[in-house]
């Protein structure tokens, strides 16, 4: 019966529209990859790469020739970094491997451009949904979609051959669904995000111990706000909870620490300025030394297990009796982030020749640095501002504040991402990826933008027709 009256009104779908973005965006990106290869026929690295970097290089990842060796053991035991991308490219080659056919490093780099690129239509669709549901009208949706789409800096991120794509289209999914649930209260918005949830920290190192107190609080608030009731759905959201705990727990066992990353140690004596050769090296307990060396890939090596752990051990020490120097410390990575954060986010890979090639990148790239960024971000808090009301305001805060919270879990490592890098100690912690970190702010941002800049446009134009109005009901 729906149907047909849907049929009889000639009304589409909701979901036509979200599809369609995501299809014609995966489906733009393989066919202009494809034509800059072949048609353009632009030198690629190796004959076949966008950018200089493989998968094999990434330092998220462990090579495909350890992975296929090892099997299980190359993703249990592997502490350098959470295991999904390294999951998604050892399937992406498992029929060569039941079938003992040849694997190379080409096969895996390729097919991984092809999930990129759906990665990439998955983001766009989640983006318009996003922005039609706060503006109400699936053109403004179109426009704000296509805008980003064609950013350099945004395809510069998901032609990458490690973490970023999949994080980034988790990350976007993740607050698109928790938005909708602090919206409508309906509770499966709430098993969708902490499904994301646990996805995304099989990806990069996001949840954290101290983390864990939030996810109680998100339970508790899930409980209480949403519209299902029923036993079952404290259980499943439960359930979720603990996978989300299981890695860090897994690492734990195996590895005594509770970071999902071995890299965790430089990144937090890096923002707090702990200079590595002041902290004295120790060595790993047996099993942990043993589970260590069950892979030794890049990387993922005792020693960097072990500089993990005493440079997190000495980081935990600094933040309990030297708070304030901890602060300074902070305060100083500040120094190092910020102009990072303001340079273009396509200048991250300079050598993408795909996004070198793009006729409008220089003209992007003057918009998404420098002042610009902030002021943009300024006007529209300044519009937003002027368009509510008090209690409105008030209302907003009340109901999104959990957003808030996690918004502010995911800019933190952006904000202070500045390290030492192994074996150049002396250069001070000055390695940052706050350039390319920053991409995964933006979604929820350009949301906020549209929501705003269509609320704006709206009373500019109800209060330049009121004089109309009062001058005709006059006559």
């Amino acid at each position: 019966m729906a149907q047909s009256r849907l049929a009889r009104s000639g009304a589409l779908p909701n979901w036509l529209a979200p599809l369609a973005v995501a299809a014609s965006s995966s489906l733009a990106l393989l066919l202009a990859q494809w034509m800059f290869a072949n048609i353009i026929q632009a030198p690629l690295y190796n004959g076949y790469l966008i950018q200089s970097w493989s998968s094999d290089d990434m330092m998220q990842t462990i090579p495909i020739a350890d992975i296929t060796s090892h099997g299980f053991d190359a993703l249990w035991f592997n502490h350098m970094y959470p295991p999904l991308l390294d999951s998604v490219r050892y399937l992406l080659v498992l029929p060569e491997v039941l079938l003992g056919d040849e694997i190379s490093t080409q096969l895996v780099d390729q097919r991984m451009y092809v999930v990129n690129a759906l990665l990439y239509g998955v983001t766009n669709s989640v983006l318009y949904l996003w922005i039609r549901d706060v503006t109400g009208n699936g053109w403004w949706a179109l426009m704000v979609t296509v805008l980003w789409a064609v950013s350099p800096g945004y395809i510069m991120a998901m032609q990458l051959l490690e973490t970023t794509p999949i994080a980034l289209t988790l990350t976007t999914t993740m607050f698109f669904f928790l938005f909708r649930f602090l919206r409508s209260r309906r509770g499966i918005y709430s098993v969708l995000f902490l499904l994301c949830l646990f996805f995304l920290s099989l990806t990069r190192n996001t949840v954290q111990i101290y983390g864990i107190l939030l996810l109680i609080v998100t339970l508790v608030y899930f409980w209480r706000k949403s519209n299902i009731k029923k036993l079952s759905f404290a259980v499943l959201n439960i359930l979720l909870v603990l996978l989300i705990v299981a890695l860090p727990t897994k690492q734990s066992i195996l590895f005594g620490s509770f970071d999902a990353s071995s890299f965790s140690g430089y990144h937090r004596a890096g923002m707090l300025w702990v200079d590595p050769r002041d902290v004295p090296h120790k060595p790993l307990p047996t099993n942990v030394a043993k589970n260590a060396s069950r892979l030794k890939s890049q990387f993922n090596n005792p020693e960097q297990l072990a500089d993990n752990l005493r440079l997190s051990a000495a980081a935990n020490q600094l933040l309990l009796t030297d708070p304030l120097g901890a602060a300074r410390g902070l305060g100083r990575s500040l120094m190092i982030t910020t102009p990072e954060l303001l340079r273009p986010t396509a200048d991250y890979v300079t050598d993408n020749l795909f996004v070198l090639a793009m006729p409008h990148r220089n003209a992007w790239n003057w918009i998404d640095s420098g002042w610009r960024l902030p002021a943009l971000t300024a006007l529209f808090v300044f519009l937003y501002l002027l368009t509510s009301k008090p209690v409105t305001l008030r209302r907003h805060i009340r109901e999104y504040w959990l957003f808030l919270a996690y918004y502010a879990i995911v800019a933190a490592p952006v904000l202070w991402s500045n390290r030492y890098w192994p074996g150049e100690e002396s250069l001070g912690p000055i390695w940052t990826d706050s350039v390319r970190l920053k991409i995964f702010l933006v979604p929820p941002l350009l949301a906020f933008a549209a929501y705003t800049l269509k609320r704006s446009v709206a009373r500019l134009i109800t209060s330049s027709s009121a004089p109309t109005a009062t001058a005709m009901s006059r006559t």
